[in-house]
């Protein structure tokens, strides 16, 4: 019998030396930042897949539409097998800061060092990507829609990698940095990114592309039609249903509008209108169609215009401006200032006793788009488990993650993430924390006493940094922004009082896994005495866009500014003679 055992056991080494063996060229693709920044050209191994954020654009071959999209890459070790890649590709609507965007996950990438091909899986997605090259810095492919029957070619360029920083202490952020200046060059010895493709600076934010001529949706439209003055406003939310990918490239965000004749001597809407509750858009080839009543309405989109049957009309106003402050080329991205001392805390080698790893960890996911914070607790247990009869006992974890809104570590304005179990693998880098959940954490160290993670966000694709203490909550310096509270009464152009809905879980809907804040609440308006519900609302926390709807169909459009600021536009509703309100937008500040 002890022979047996040990043969098996020889075998489980036999084995597991193979796999490291086969999986070499993978590990060496993840470790780029380790080994690959060395010489002094300021060139790098070409054969090499650097990790970290692309950015560019993808154009359609039938009609030339050029869309911006972020690709972020990165290491993941889901189970004990093998590590792999994954990938978030995110298509924004007008500049890359857009609140209007629709993104795929990829679960499985492979990249072949000696061919320098990628492959990414398709199954599930409506987005499938082929072809796909490394070309110095670049990422180059193809691409097909099936739910629009699209195709294109794309070019993403290499512009962040998201390394955990050689050093230890919080650091003001860093002014910009000349080309071939890079951080990696004093660190990894003899210039490492430097200069790259063209002299250009890796690790930047701007993109060396034109604009996109697929512009955000949302916006007011305005044309002369059969001797008509028409206004047409379109809004998007967020949305919460199915994702019918099948038949909507838009899925992800739900479409609402108003059509009218322009009554005489103002901007309004007062005459045979149209409202519509929901509609589709397919911007790969610019075919909007609204649903409503008492008409639909079919358009083709075109930039900043849109013909709708016989009736041409122009953008006049559009809700960008207030959701994407960034400049065109440029990928909002904010350096996380507040980081924990690494060094008082011994990386964890080895697999540890339960009790190293077990407790709560509590700190702040840094929101790198908004550069806000936002409180996380993690609890973490961890136990003992053997798969198979024979085979060693490994050690797993599981436990929950809540991230929490405000300076508040513990409310009811939270959100809850599921970690399933998982095998403790590594402690400096792959380890995946995650449910069936929208957001999920990829560990980048495990000290004793310490966890930094990334975010990912399914549909918004690379949140930010986490960074955890066992025990209390570190103090949030001042001066820096927090992900602020939705719950309170707000007053502008109506008196608004919004509750956040708690939620125990993110795992509601798989077909369209966006868990954002619920809201919900009530409406006055000036002069009345009558409180109209809030029948759905949307609380995006990853761009700041708010928008909700009350019981009387009106429909309130904008973005958290602040603690105590929002900004909104709110929509008229007469189904008779259909009121069309001026689109602009009202400061609503909190009642104290």
């Amino acid at each position: 019998m002890k022979k047996i055992m040990v043969s098996v056991s020889a075998l489980y080494l036999v084995i597991s030396f193979l796999f490291m063996i086969a999986l070499a060229p993978i590990v060496a693709v993840a470790d780029d930042h380790g080994g690959n920044h060395g010489g002094g050209d300021g060139h790098h191994d070409s054969t090499k897949l650097k990790l970290g954020r692309y950015a560019g654009q993808l154009e359609v071959s039938s009609n030339g539409k050029k869309i911006n999209a972020v690709l972020d890459l990165f290491y993941a070790q889901v189970e004990d097998e093998y590590p792999k890649l994954k990938a978030i590709l995110k298509l924004t609507l007008g500049g890359f800061g857009s609140a209007e965007y629709v993104s795929y996950v990829y679960e499985n990438v492979l990249f072949d060092p000696q061919a320098k091909t990628i492959s990414f899986e398709i199954a599930g997605q409506d987005l499938i990507i082929s072809s796909t090259m490394l070309h110095g810095d670049m990422l180059m492919g193809k691409f097909l829609s099936t739910s629009s029957g699209a195709s294109g070619a794309f070019d993403l360029y290499f512009v962040r990698s998201f390394e955990v920083a050689p050093g230890d202490e919080t650091k003001p952020p860093t002014a910009p940095q000349k080309p071939g200046e890079g951080d990696h060059g004093g660190d990894h010895g003899g210039g490492g990114h430097g200069g790259g493709r063209g002299g250009r600076d890796l690790d930047s934010n701007s993109v060396p592309i034109g604009a996109s001529s697929v512009q955000a949706l949302s916006g007011e439209y305005r044309g002369q039609c059969q001797k008509e003055q028409i206004i047409l406003q379109i809004e998007t939310m967020r949305s919460r249903g199915s994702g019918e990918r099948d038949v909507n490239p838009f899925a992800q965000n739900r479409i609402v509008g108003s059509w009218g004749h322009a009554a005489r001597g103002n901007n309004l809407g007062m005459r045979k209108g149209s409202v519509y509750s929901s509609g589709t858009y397919d911007f790969f080839n610019g075919r909007l169609a609204l649903s409503g009543k008492p008409s639909n309405l079919q358009c083709e989109v075109q930039g900043a215009s849109m013909q709708c049957g016989a009736c041409t009309l122009r953008r006049t106003s559009s809700f960008e401006e207030i959701y994407s402050p960034a400049k065109a080329g440029e990928v909002p991205y904010s350096e996380r200032n507040f980081k924990l001392n690494r060094s008082k805390y011994a990386l964890i080698e080895g697999t540890p006793e339960p009790k190293v790893i077990d407790g709560t960890y509590r700190g702040y996911l840094h929101h790198e788009h908004l550069n806000q914070y936002q409180p996380v607790t993690m609890n973490v247990v961890s136990f003992y488990y053997q798969k198979l009869p024979h085979s060693p006992r490994q050690l797993y974890l599981s436990g929950s993650a809540e991230v929490n809104f405000d300076q508040v570590a513990a409310s009811s304005e939270k959100l809850t993430y599921r970690i399933d179990r998982r095998p403790w693998l590594y402690s400096n880098g792959g380890m995946v924390l995650e449910g069936t959940g929208e957001a999920f954490g990829v560990v980048k160290e495990w000290r004793d006493g310490l966890v930094i993670l990334d975010w990912y966000s399914r549909n918004f694709g690379r949140v930010g940094t986490i960074e955890l203490l066992k025990g209390e909550l570190p103090q949030l310096p001042q001066g820096l922004a927090s992900v602020p509270s939705i719950t309170g009464t707000f007053k502008g152009g109506y008196s608004i009082e919004l509750r956040a809905v708690p939620t125990d879980s993110t795992e509601k809907e798989p077909d369209n896994p966006y868990y954002p804040m619920f809201v919900s609440g009530t409406t006055l308006a000036k002069g009345s005495e009558v409180a109209i519900a809030i029948k759905d609302g949307v609380y995006d926390f990853y761009s700041g866009a708010l928008t909700f709807e009350n019981q009387f169909e009106n429909y309130f459009f904008g973005k958290r500014v602040n603690a105590d600021q929002l900004k909104l536009f709110f929509t008229g509703n007469n189904e008779f003679a259909y009121p069309i309100i001026e689109m602009k937008f009202t400061d609503f500040y909190r009642a104290k």
